[in-house]
């Protein structure tokens, strides 16, 4: 990930608009379950999603999706708008650039493992809810995968900046998605450390610590043996960019600069310390980098720990007086 400090980011100059979030919101991945501390989106006053999501109902997409987003991105009006959330492509950034002279455009995503977030795809569209009418009953992650339901290294098409995604996945798009992983995403996080995830994105975004109130929790799997024979080996065989993709997105976060900081490694004990009921006893062992005790230890995190819930009884305050005044969230979004 970028070497940049939330400080950097937070901080705005006196009469400039902060910088517009875009979330690249990939499915099955857990962004679904992060809402709080998250800056109000565009779609706060509007019915329905305020941009074209094209990856959504099973992965399917068309390059009619790709000129829904392009015209949608078009006509949006940037004034007092804080956030961009929706699945649809890293391509984004291209038709959002021509309001670079305006506001400053920052993108952060989530990422999951390949074999699990593609199972997860499935068993949601082969016995959810909504399940696809292209499917019959009883049918295989083959066909899944042959009728468009789920759709091979959806994280790499998504990510890679591709304007044509539904195309074929190569080694120049898993490339151009490391690359962009690397060089334009301010934040990005791992479904299966969703804890590190949260607290990286609290520093690297300057977000209020509400978010670390996100449950951040993922659909769990059925065993193998619910599953048809041989699908873990065919998400597996379908999905060797992500594979990849994911593994070098590991790497990246493991040597995020904020990861051997005393900061970061109070903030999981103060989490972990606040989040039971009437608050937990200090659990997280003294960082190496603290150059203190076991007792020092303990009254550095349970004093951050008193902070965070401060911080969130002032933000529900803050809810209740809005919904008492009639007002709502994300109203300056149309601006």
């Amino acid at each position: 990930m970028p070497k940049r400090r939330a400080g950097a980011v937070a901080e705005v100059e006196p009469g400039k608009q902060p910088p517009v979030l875009v979330f690249v919101d990939i499915p099955e991945c857990g962004g679904a379950t992060l809402q709080l501390g998250l800056p109000p989106t565009v779609s706060h006053r509007r019915t329905g999603p305020p941009l074209a999501a094209v990856f959504v109902g099973g992965g399917g997409i068309s390059p009619a999706d790709l000129e829904a987003l392009q015209h949608e991105t078009r006509t949006l009006r940037m004034k007092g708008v804080r956030m961009l959330r929706g699945s649809f492509p890293f391509a984004i950034s291209e038709y959002l650039a021509r309001y670079a002279d305006k506001r400053e455009v920052q993108y952060m995503t989530f990422l999951r493992d390949p074999v699990d977030r593609v199972l997860s795809e499935y068993v949601r569209a082969v016995s959810g809810p909504h399940t696809s009418a292209a499917l019959a009953a009883g049918a295989t992650f083959e066909d899944a995968l042959q009728a468009g339901v789920v759709r091979d290294n959806l994280q790499t098409r998504m990510l890679s900046g591709s304007l044509t995604p539904h195309g074929t996945v190569g080694s120049d798009m898993l490339e151009e998605a490391k690359r962009n992983l690397r060089e334009r995403f301010l934040f990005f996080g791992l479904a299966e450390r969703m804890e590190d995830s949260l607290v990286l994105a609290h520093m690297r975004l300057g977000l209020s610590s509400a978010v670390y109130r996100n449950t951040g929790d993922l659909s769990p799997l059925p065993p193998r043996s619910q599953l048809p024979v041989g699908a873990r080996k065919a998400a597996r065989k379908s999905n060797r960019y992500d594979a990849e993709l994911y593994d070098y997105a590991r790497e990246l976060f493991e040597h995020a600069p904020e990861l051997p900081e005393l900061k970061f490694h109070c903030e999981i004990a103060a989490v972990r310390a606040c989040m039971g009921a009437g608050g937990s006893p200090v659990t997280r062992p003294p960082a190496s980098v603290f150059e203190g005790g076991d007792p020092e230890w303990r009254m550095l995190v349970n004093a951050r720990a008193e902070g965070m819930r401060l911080e969130w009884e002032l933000e529900d305050d803050e809810g209740t007086r809005l919904a008492l005044v009639g007002s709502e969230p994300g109203s300056e979004a149309d601006g």
